[in-house]
C-alpha cells in the first residue's frame, strides 16, 4: 500500500509520526578539509607484548607459589600445647657455680 488515505483535519494527531530527515553533511568534514589528512591513523595494540607480559607474570606467580610451598612443606611440623598450663613451662633455678 503506497498511498495512504486522507486524514480528516479534526482527526489529524499533534504529534508527527514520522520524524523529518535529518542533514548528514553537519558531522563529517568536506572531503578536501586538511584536518583529515593530518590525522594520524589509529593503530593496534602490541598485542604479543601484552600477551608476554601476563605470561611471564604468570610463570613468575607459580614459581613463587612452588616456592612457598617447597618451603613450608620441608618445615618440621611443631607440636601444639594442650591449654594455658602446658604452654607456660616454669623457669628452671639458674645453677650454683662451684668454688674451684
Amino acid at each position: 500500500m503506497t498511498h495512504t488515505p486522507p486524514v480528516p483535519a479534526g482527526n489529524q494527531s499533534p504529534y508527527p509520526l514520522q520524524t523529518p530527515p535529518k542533514p548528514h553533511d553537519d558531522h563529517a568534514p568536506p572531503p578536501g578539509d586538511p584536518r583529515v589528512a593530518t590525522t594520524p591513523p589509529p593503530t593496534r595494540p602490541n598485542t604479543i607484548g601484552i600477551i608476554a607480559v601476563g605470561a611471564g607474570l604468570g610463570l613468575g606467580l607459580a614459581a613463587i607459589a612452588g616456592g612457598l610451598f617447597m618451603t613450608f612443606r620441608d618445615t618440621p611440623k611443631r607440636k601444639r600445647s594442650k591449654g594455658k598450663a602446658a604452654a607456660r613451662k616454669p623457669k628452671s633455678a639458674p645453677k650454683s657455680k662451684k668454688p674451684a
